[in-house]
């Protein structure tokens, strides 16, 4: 990207901010009009919690350690206790007691926090089909190879950004 003049590279954010904010509202709209989706009624913290234990949770199906969430999303044990607390409140998530250290909670998504994931992810499939039906097959592969790309970079360029 080095090889691209300076307005050129500064248009790639632009153009990921507003396809990142049509499908925010796309969705938003959406969820709008089918209410019934308590997704929609989470706090983007309550929505971190939600993703991040739905990610651990396929590398523990016994549950998260809270400790652990709270490392994975380097937040305060606390503000992580308090954001499980509300979820756990709205069903979203479950909390149990380790049965091997009894000091230890573990959070797994509910049966209700999977049913609203699975909806949210079903809806994100088919704005994908939409927008992907305006590329070729070649750019369509073209497009999962350089974003591929990019996700994999990231972590190790944020690194070093941050230092």
């Amino acid at each position: 990207m080095n090889h691209l003049p300076d307005n050129q590279k500064s248009g790639l954010w632009q153009i990921l901010l507003r396809l990142s904010m049509f499908l925010t509202d796309r969705s938003h709209m959406r969820q709008t009009q089918e209410s019934k989706n308590v997704l929609e009624k989470l706090t983007y913290r309550q929505h971190q919690v939600m993703r991040m234990v739905y990610l651990l949770t396929r590398s523990h199906q016994e549950g998260v350690p809270l400790k652990m969430l709270a490392e994975q999303l380097q937040l305060s044990p606390g503000t992580v206790s308090e954001a499980v607390e509300k979820l756990v409140r709205k069903q979203m998530l479950d909390r149990t007691i380790c049965p091997t250290d009894r000091r230890s909670v573990h959070i797994r998504v509910s049966q209700a926090g999977q049913a609203a994931i699975d909806l949210g992810i079903e809806q994100m499939r088919q704005d994908e089909k939409i927008l992907l039906e305006l590329l070729t097959e070649e750019e369509t592969q073209t497009l999962f190879r350089l974003l591929s790309k990019l996700e994999e970079n990231i972590p190790d360029k944020m690194h070093k950004i941050s230092e």
